[in-house]
């Protein structure tokens, strides 16, 4: 394998990549976020193949993809559109065998339909369930699909061995001996190929800002949006699952806007302070999505199996003692305060108690104890979070007219989960008609009067989310093939209530 000979490092990493490129037939695939370290690896290839396109050498292929997770800011997102369109176009002129395109989640994984469908409470460090879902199946399922098409592939990666120690030991685990490739931490048949490991921050500001950028965007305009901010940082394709609690894109430049991991968000911060006081919204809606996550009235009690959530407690001394987690310090009570039960026990309780005092029962099982967690988000909250989103999109709209702050497709998928939940007295499709002129359609549910509903509920004491959900079956359902099940399932319901129907 080639090595590094001449006192010129960017001379020597060219030369590199052109005897790597060469040595094969395996296509490339580059993870470009639009920031420093992402676009000088890509600036350092293009230029290499340019200058092998003149030789007629450059025959494999290279995919630049850049993750859109539909919550960017939209600042930074409107910058990589353009770069793309960009490096298309530059690509065509020049006959180069380099492509560049936009990765997005899957419209049943976004971070809307997540948070508001189905109710997720928003990350935390210890519960990230965003970075899997909106960044790395995307570029995993765009890999798997050139593994499938092509035996292998071969990830350029913009990674850099100083940027942390932890970076670099997972680097050094997968490398592979006497070979400056390394294997995928998952993905069979896919080699990863750290281009720029070697440089400094310095290094590759340096080269940026001395070479004009080949596609024509400016490296200076790059520069200018570092140095508003705070930190000197950016978030990456994430395509390991080894890596992607590495570095909180919070912190970055290149961010999702909704980012709840970190405690403050001071890359809204850093784009608000340096005069873009427009995306206010986006940060005090993120705020909020903190400040409303453990409210206690907000999460329901059970999850949608209908099973208590337990979080385990210790007794000691005479108390109840709750255990540090994260940025949440330990706490105590006194037993005395609290009851202590079995789970049936408890669940009887929860029947007839309030909210509140749910949070003085204390479950025993076995030799264990437990107090009652909290589960996903509330019906009700997540109609607040959806119609709070809409706000927050007429005031960036006053700045970009043809800002969506979710795709329409999010709505409907947030409606079909609403709806299988039985939560249907007002669709997310309403909440979205509310703040649109471009109506969606929901004629599923267009004939039911739920105020005459709700009326009859109150009367003759029935359960109203029994009631929505014997709706919601029987509108998913409703064919001849089903009567029995959905009969079945009407009898199931009643007899929770003791008002089992017959035939």
């Amino acid at each position: 394998m080639f090595k590094r000979q001449t006192n010129d490092k960017f001379l020597e990493i060219k030369q590199e990549i052109e005897q790597v490129y060469l040595l094969d037939d395996i296509p490339w695939i580059i993870g470009y976020s639009g920031g420093k370290d992402s676009t000088v690896m890509l600036q350092l290839v293009t230029e290499v193949l340019v200058n092998l396109a003149g030789q007629k050498k450059a025959k494999k292929h290279v995919y630049v993809i850049s993750s859109d997770t539909l919550v960017e800011n939209p600042v930074v997102i409107n910058k990589t559109k353009k770069s793309i369109k960009n490096i298309n176009e530059f690509s065509k002129n020049n006959n180069l065998p380099l492509s560049a395109q936009l990765i997005y989640p899957k419209i049943n994984n976004t971070f809307f339909v997540n948070l508001i469908g189905r109710g997720y409470p928003v990350p935390l460090q210890a519960f990230r369930w965003c970075t899997d879902r909106i960044k790395i199946s995307p570029a995993n399922d765009f890999i798997l699909n050139k593994v499938a098409e092509n035996g292998e592939v071969v990830l350029l990666l913009g990674t850099r061995e100083e940027e942390s120690i932890s970076r670099k030991r997972s680097m050094d685990k997968h490398k592979i001996k006497g070979s400056i490739l390394s294997s995928h931490g998952s993905i069979k048949n896919a080699w990863t190929y750290p281009v720029i490991a070697n440089l400094s921050v310095n290094d590759v500001w340096d080269y940026l800002l001395k070479n004009k950028n080949p596609w024509g965007d400016d490296n200076e305009d790059l520069y200018a949006l570092y140095r508003e901010s705070t930190l000197d940082g950016e978030c990456p394709i994430v395509i390991d699952q080894s890596t992607k609690n590495q570095q909180t894109c919070g912190n970055s430049r290149f961010g999702c806007w909704t980012c709840t991991v970190v405690k403050t968000d001071k890359s809204l911060t850093g784009f608000i302070e340096s005069g873009n006081t427009w995306l206010k919204p986006f940060l005090n809606y993120r705020d909020d999505l903190v400040k409303n996550r453990d409210i206690q009235e907000n999460r329901k009690l059970f999850d949608k199996n209908g099973n208590l959530k337990l979080v385990e407690v210790f007794i000691k001394n005479n108390e109840i003692i709750i255990p540090s987690k994260l940025e949440r310090k330990e706490k105590r009570y006194s037993l005395n305060s609290k009851k202590i039960m079995s789970k049936e026990k408890a669940i009887e309780e929860i029947k007839k108690t309030s909210e509140k005092d749910v949070d003085n029962l204390i479950i025993k099982k076995y030799d264990k104890y437990y107090r009652i967690g909290r589960s996903g988000y509330t019906y009700e909250h997540k109609q607040k979070m959806l119609h709070e989103l809409f706000k927050v999109e007429k005031n960036i709209q006053k700045k970009l007219p043809e800002y969506k702050i979710i795709l329409k497709d999010e709505i409907i998928e947030i409606n079909n989960i609403w709806k299988k939940n039985g939560e249907i007295e007002i669709s997310a499709i309403e909440i979205y008609n509310k703040y649109h002129q471009d109506e969606l359609l929901d004629e599923e549910y267009s004939n039911i009067n739920f105020q005459v509903l709700n009326k009859l509920c109150e009367e003759y004491k029935f359960n109203q989310d029994t009631l929505n959900q014997i709706i919601n079956n029987t509108k998913l359902t409703i064919n001849l093939d089903n009567r029995n099940s959905n009969v079945k399932f009407i009898n199931n319901k009643l007899t929770e209530h003791k008002l089992l129907i017959k035939g």
